[in-house]
């Protein structure tokens, strides 16, 4: 009977769990300092609720625009994949997170917001049976004055199929108000050994400006990245393949070299950010803090404290061939515009809150806000169903000769008196 109890109570705790978490509506939200600019890459945490715990999952920046095509995605955590099912061709490059055990996003959920074509989360051919690249630049963010109202959206999905989104909100850079005459640009330079890169103009930048980076004697045919960062040698920094960076430094800007040791086509530019540009991706820093949060206090240009100290923004270079070349850059002094952070922008807070009307949707290629059980939850409460039954039937299986054994031996005393 105790065996038969149990299995009934397990049965319904199971139930308990699916019914209580089924519940809980999945949603997003986040605050965004300043509205996303053209070159903007701008570091947002997103807070989020009512998913599955300790599950897999990634953030997006997507397109909201309906009857886009989608393609398979997954994510990596370490040494974890997970798949995430079918992602609109617009999302960009998905952002690892994992649920904490009460199903909330952690404190480490950050993205950096963009402008342009996005997406895709992964190469191949979509379910429109095209490439998945040529397809996804058909879906920019912001969306294109013929898509309507659609808005962009910053999107979570989770591996057990729950999803939330919320819309960001874009802007026009300030235009600036500096005299032409007010400073002319200069090139700079480093040389290591036979390297040599150098930024035209590397003096009297402003906000949004592209600068021309040449370079010399690098290693040959060799992938490498470009950076724009605070050299303040006290801020904490992050663990990135091997090396160190600084948690100023923008996000990775990837570039290769020609067969000759020059700068390819594919690193010709490079566009100046100011305001806190950092950090190159999310996680927590040396310090054990937030990069995110530490990053604000790492700006480019730097603080009026850090130039006392010495501290300048510089263009930084590594490669694969081992190059490791720092051009100091500066700005114009009657003041270098507005990319990233931006004092006299309103803060705009975005969240998931969903009119009554609104229906909540699994993930498809028409859709972006998503909401719902899991598959994962079903089989919990159909488990726990199962084992409800089988309780039972155990109950029945061994009370039900008890009963029969007191009725004959109540019957048995009553003829004996």
């Amino acid at each position: 009977m105790g065996f038969g109890v149990a299995v009934v109570a397990t049965g319904g705790a199971l139930l308990a769990t699916a019914v209580a978490a089924s519940a809980a509506t999945p949603s997003i939200s986040f605050t965004q300092k300043t509205p996303v600019y053209p070159t903007s890459n701008l570091s947002t945490t997103i807070t989020g609720s009512g998913f599955h715990h300790s599950t897999m999952g990634a953030l997006f920046e997507c397109s909201g625009v309906s009857g886009q095509p989608t393609i398979d995605v997954s994510t990596t955590n370490g040494i974890k994949t997970a798949d995430l099912g079918k992602i609109p061709v617009s999302c960009g490059e998905e952002v690892s997170v994992t649920t904490t055990a009460k199903g909330d996003l952690p404190a480490t959920a950050i993205i950096g917001l963009q402008e342009g074509a996005l997406g895709p989360s992964a190469t191949g051919t979509d379910s429109t049976g095209g490439d998945a690249t040529s397809d996804a630049a058909d879906y920019p963010c912001p969306p294109t004055a013929a898509q309507g109202s659609a808005s962009c959206v910053v999107m979570y999905v989770d591996a057990a199929g729950d999803a939330a989104s919320a819309p960001i909100t874009f802007g026009t850079p300030p235009t600036s108000t500096l005299a032409p005459t007010t400073c002319v640009g200069q090139p700079n330079s480093d040389t290591s050994g036979s390297a040599t890169l150098t930024v035209t103009p590397a003096t009297c930048l402003q906000a949004g400006q592209t600068v021309a980076i040449s370079g010399s004697g690098l290693a040959a045919s060799s992938e490498g990245t470009l950076l724009e960062c605070n050299s303040d040698a006290s801020q904490p920094t992050l663990a990135l393949g091997g090396e160190t960076v600084p948690i100023s430094c923008s996000k990775l800007d990837i570039v290769s070299t020609t067969a000759s040791g020059g700068m390819g086509t594919t690193g010709g530019t490079f566009t100046i950010q100011t305001g806190a540009i950092g950090p190159p991706l999310a996680g927590t820093d040396s310090s054990g803090g937030n990069d995110a949060t530490d990053a604000v206090n790492y700006p480019c240009p730097p603080t009026a404290a850090q130039v006392a100290d010495g501290d300048t923004c510089e263009i930084v270079y590594r490669d694969a061939g081992g190059d490791d070349l720092t051009v100091p850059i500066s700005f114009n002094p009657a003041g270098a515009g507005t990319s990233v952070s931006s004092s006299t922008a309103a803060a705009s807070t975005q969240s998931t809150t969903k009119p009554a009307a609104t229906a909540a949707t699994k993930t498809s290629s028409a859709s972006l806000a998503f909401t719902g059980t899991g598959p994962a939850l079903w089989i919990m409460g159909l488990l726990g169903l199962v084992l409800i039954v089988i309780g039972g039937c155990l109950l029945l299986v061994v009370e039900a000769p008890r009963r029969a054994l007191a009725v004959v031996t109540s019957r048995s005393r009553r003829r004996t008196r």
